[in-house]
């Protein structure tokens, strides 16, 4: 986002001049080539003054927040501009040039968000589980972890078990996220393939959530907070009570 916002807004600049070379014959007028200088600029600073110290109110680091404070400040600077243009140069057809600008500025906001917001979930078998063949797989090894040293640790190697541990795990439900942890996760999970490659998968519990951390042959790790439920970490520990 703070990257698409300013691009954004040359977008839309520049789609204003096309736009007005296109529906507009002549020269364009201005709302501050008016005795209406004074008042339109007074409220345009108010605006902008007002959307700033919102900066320091608001949750700006949450993506949603984010999202929706860009959507109304293009709402309120062009829907402004907009209606003076409007009610002093209706004639001049301006308002029409900027009513265009403002609906293309939020379509694309909101494409932008949906496509964004769909690009934040995904889950453990669309990461891991449908780009590994089962039969390729030689073992898992689970190690669990207390005060930093490994409790117990698990080599399976029966391919009905390890079917049984994959299919627990396909349905783990992820948000994309960072996590900041110090100490060892409570389970490590590691996936072995004939190729040699292996998956990794750390687990973290922590007070407010479960989060982890994802390494495969094809990516570096990334970290997820996990939105289902802790199913997971008892199958895990299901098998390592039993050996």
């Amino acid at each position: 986002m703070p990257t698409f916002f300013p691009l954004l807004l040359l977008f839309l600049a520049i789609a204003n001049i096309f736009l007005g070379k296109l529906l507009i014959k002549g020269e364009r007028q201005r709302i501050t080539d008016t005795e209406l200088r004074t008042l339109y600029l007074w409220v345009y600073a108010l605006i902008i003054i007002f959307y700033l110290v919102l900066l320091y109110v608001i949750d700006i680091s949450n993506p949603k927040i984010h999202s929706l404070y860009f959507v109304l400040f293009l709402i309120s600077i062009l829907g402004f501009d907009a209606f003076m243009e409007w009610k002093y140069l209706k004639e001049s057809k301006e308002y029409l040039v900027t009513l265009i600008v403002l609906i293309l500025g939020l379509v694309i906001m909101v494409s932008y968000i949906v496509l964004s917001d769909r690009a934040q979930y995904t889950s453990l078998q669309e990461l891991i589980i449908v780009e590994t063949n089962h039969e390729e797989i030689t073992r898992i090894k689970i190690r669990s972890f207390s005060n930093e040293d490994i409790d117990q640790a698990i080599n399976i190697t029966d391919q009905d078990t390890i079917e049984e541990i994959l299919d627990s795990l396909s349905t783990i439900e992820l948000q994309k996220g960072s996590i900041s942890v110090s100490s060892k996760p409570t389970y490590w999970l590691t996936i072995y393939i004939n190729s040699a490659n292996d998956y990794d998968i750390r687990f973290y519990e922590k007070e407010d959530a479960s989060y982890i951390k994802i390494r495969t042959p094809q990516q570096s790790s990334r970290e997820y907070k996990v939105l289902t439920s802790k199913d997971h970490l008892e199958t895990l520990n299901i098998y390592l009570l039993a050996d």
